[in-house]
């Protein structure tokens, strides 16, 4: 499935839908505290500058979640609209409570305001990879397969309370 035909799709989801697929499709089989920093990188471009403005607008930026473009595979339009019928059931109920504690203001992050994260087994980024090697990105905790990164000057506390308080 093309990038086009997934943003597509889910534009027309709210943003509590959205994120919820992007926790399970980004981190499924991660703890839940990697699952959660998953959700709190989202949350913490959302309510930054030079970022969209909206979880959905977030997750839906191309070249930003790997689940979501199609030059990794892709994801099925039957896995993208019933991700419950290819996932556990209960990697689909956890994914949808972090979204709904990330909406209703419970998520923490643990991340220390990180924008960015890779699997650096996995990632084959050259540019990600430059950031790094050049001081722009600081590493900001390892949580399971992924490392959690923000740029240098960046704040490590970032208000949510724009986005949260009465999510679906």
């Amino acid at each position: 499935m093309k990038h086009s035909e997934v943003t597509a799709y889910l534009k027309g989801l709210d943003d509590f839908w959205v994120l919820a697929r992007t926790i399970l499709f980004e981190s499924a089989g991660e703890p839940l505290e990697g699952q959660e920093a998953v959700a709190a990188v989202v949350l913490n471009r959302a309510a930054s500058p030079g970022w969209p403005d909206t979880v959905k607008e977030v997750c839906l930026q191309k070249n930003q979640f790997s689940c979501f473009n199609a030059g990794a595979g892709g994801i099925s339009p039957d896995k993208l609209r019933y991700p419950w019928r290819y996932f556990l059931m209960s990697s689909w109920k956890q994914a949808k409570n972090i979204a709904e504690r990330a909406f209703r203001g419970e998520l923490s992050d643990r991340t220390n305001g990180a924008t960015f994260y890779r699997n650096p087994r996995t990632a084959t980024s050259g540019w990600f990879q430059k950031q790094i090697d050049t001081g722009k990105f600081v590493l900001t905790i390892r949580i399971a397969r992924h490392d959690f990164y923000r740029e240098k000057n960046a704040p490590q506390k970032i208000d949510w309370s724009a986005l949260v308080g009465g999510g679906d």
